[in-house]
């Protein structure tokens, strides 16, 4: 069922040190009748003036002569994850901005957030409806019991595209317990023009803007394990692989688990699978919106965990391949994210062909390639990945990922919950 937010105004008041308290006080509170008994009261008294201009008051500070406050009507709603549309009515004619986040993959070890971010500023109309799809955070794989001798089961699909991971196996030898499920990947947050269950193909072909979620999280169960490349991080145009293994047994003993993990979407494909060290057909690649399935365990005595599925966004990301009977829990791949009007992006061909747009790859220069079928388009747009790097049509430097409430992660940190979206009236 889907949810429809109240678009209600939220009415600033700045200025001086004394107006900024007030300012505070009427966001919190965020009543239009407060705003107005402030002003009215401090103009009984004298302590300001006014003049009115064709779009807002300005208040002059009658103490210095030298600050003006302004009174502004804006409109902001942000948007949890639901696990279902969360559709929005256009308030008022404008610039809006967006910005989403991708929702981190499942975990059980502390770890910094991996789900990408992008933002925007896009002209909308009163009346018209929008749609969010908020990404839900991956989950984590159950351990085996060995009092019911069953094994453990892998983390189920997460809302708006995140992979499921694989199910793990046990024995009376090797017991059920050490085992644990795979882990599934972030779903992705995104925006759209058309509403309906998060896969239909008519609804997923209108997103205008994709954060892309994280692969489900590894687990190396040894100190001889070294971690090398990327960790499945989602976002970014290309989205990463999950983190390679260096398994050092001995100096003439080395396994090299380098092809088993997920890898990242990009603009117009989904991240291959891992390759299993022992053959399977349980892992899946990621294709349009979904991340791939991670691999059961695959040991050849009938033990070890399963494996992580890859993130949901633009293109999701692989799901992991097994490792046989070195016990470990393999990561998926990202997901990647999508802006219309992001030079870099490539959007899908039209409301009934998902394909990217003939002549287009990931990275073009060619902006025409980034804008969505419908025209709809962004202007200032931002694209960070969950490793905290910055794209433009290429990876950038890292930059700080902004979080929901104004300030920012940590550099090289992307989000690690659930996702989330916001949008907010400019002007």
């Amino acid at each position: 069922m889907k949810q429809v937010q109240n678009q209600d105004s939220k009415h600033s008041f700045g200025g001086g040190s004394f107006y900024n308290l007030l300012n505070k006080d009427i966001k919190e509170l965020n009543t239009v009748i407060l705003s107005l008994f402030i002003i009215i009261f401090l103009f009984s008294v004298g302590f300001i003036s006014y003049k009115i201009t064709n779009s807002y008051a300005l208040f002059t500070d009658n103490i210095t002569g030298s600050k003006t406050i302004e009174i502004s009507v804006g409109y902001e709603q942000i948007f949890n994850y639901t696990g279902t549309e969360q559709e929005y009515k256009i308030p008022a004619t404008g610039a809006y901005r967006i910005e989403l986040w991708g929702a981190d993959g499942g975990s059980d070890t502390p770890e910094i957030g991996r789900g990408g971010y992008t933002a925007g500023t896009i002209n909308l109309t009163k009346g018209d409806k929008i749609y969010f799809y908020v990404g839900q955070k991956g989950e984590l794989g159950t351990l085996g019991n060995d009092t019911t001798q069953t094994p453990g089961k892998g983390a189920g699909k997460t809302f708006n595209g995140g992979g499921a991971g694989g199910n793990a196996q046990g024995s009376t030898t090797y017991k059920w317990s050490n085992y644990r499920g795979g882990f599934s990947g972030g779903g992705a947050t995104d925006v759209r023009l058309i509403n309906g269950n998060w896969n239909n193909s008519s609804s997923l072909a209108s997103r205008i803007m994709v954060a892309g979620g994280s692969s489900g999280n590894y687990r190396k169960n040894s100190s001889r394990v070294t971690l090398q490349g990327t960790y499945g991080e989602g976002g970014g145009l290309t989205a990463n692989k999950g983190a390679e293994f260096i398994y050092t047994l001995s100096s003439s003993n080395i396994r090299k688990y380098i092809n088993n993990p997920g890898s990242g979407g990009s603009q117009t494909a989904g991240g291959t699978k891992g390759t299993p060290t022992r053959s399977s057909s349980a892992v899946t690649a990621g294709t349009f919106a979904s991340g791939g399935n991670g691999d059961n365990s695959g040991s050849n005595i009938n033990t070890c965990s399963g494996h992580s599925g890859g993130g949901g966004g633009y293109y999701g990301g692989g799901g992991a391949g097994n490792t046989d009977i070195d016990c470990f829990i393999m990561s998926g791949g990202g997901a990647s994210s999508y802006i219309s009007g992001h030079t870099g992006c490539v959007a899908i061909t039209s409301n009934t062909n998902t394909t990217p747009k003939s002549g287009c790859k990931t990275g073009t220069t060619n902006n025409d390639c980034s804008i969505h079928y419908s025209g709809k388009i962004f202007n200032n747009t931002v694209m960070i990945d969950g490793s905290g790097y910055s794209w433009t049509n290429v990876k950038s430097t890292k930059k700080p990922m902004p979080k929901p409430n104004g300030k920012t992660y940590e550099l090289g940190q992307g989000n690690p919950n659930n996702g989330i979206a916001k949008i907010y009236f400019i002007g």
